[in-house]
């Protein structure tokens, strides 16, 4: 998935994205870029582990950010898998 802009972002997160909402995240470093884990709620009130995002930082500011949607990588970075509500 490409998303260009803030309009893009805000539409998808608006639509699709909208899953997300109230996800929990914690603040990681990935090779020493910023970034963050993400849990996404369960059924149950819990959270799963979803994605981690690596941020693109320049000047100050959030230049783009990459996602990766894949649960294994939380061990490497010695994250839980689930989160209690």
């Amino acid at each position: 998935m490409w998303l260009r802009g803030a309009d893009e972002y805000a539409a998808w997160m608006r639509g699709p994205g909208s899953d997300c909402a109230g996800s929990r995240l914690a603040r990681i470093s990935v090779n020493g870029t910023p970034g963050f884990a993400q849990w996404r709620g369960r059924s149950d009130g819990g959270y799963q582990a979803w994605a981690i995002h690596v941020l693109d930082v320049s000047g100050g500011r959030i230049a783009g950010f990459d996602f990766f949607v894949d649960e294994n990588l939380f061990p490497v970075f010695d994250l839980p898998m689930h989160l209690d509500a």
